[in-house]
């Protein structure tokens, strides 16, 4: 069972008679919901698309993430090494 609007007294009710003022209910063709006729496969696509929608308009507003920029040195052949020798003096430890 659904909710219907009264006529008399503009409250929601379920059944044949309104409960508050005692008028009957009609059900009405406009009283079903806006997303009634979907299906839940309808509704899954339309709820995708308004994620779709808003993540293109955040991307529009703010821009795409910075991608991480690679080390100076990974690409560059001509960068100074950065691995340090420990020297070859015999020392083990401190």
């Amino acid at each position: 069972m659904s909710l219907h609007v009264c006529a008399s007294c503009a409250r929601h009710a379920r059944g044949v008679d309104c409960p508050y003022c005692g008028a009957a209910l009609v059900s009405s063709p406009d009283d079903t919901g806006a997303l009634a006729g979907l299906s839940r496969m309808g509704r899954a696509a339309l709820a995708l698309g308004g994620v779709t929608a808003f993540s293109a308009a955040m991307v529009a507003c703010y821009g795409a993430p910075i991608p991480p920029r690679p080390p100076a040195d990974a690409h560059d052949p001509d960068a100074p090494a950065t691995q340090v020798d420990a020297g070859t003096d015999g020392k083990t430890g401190p």
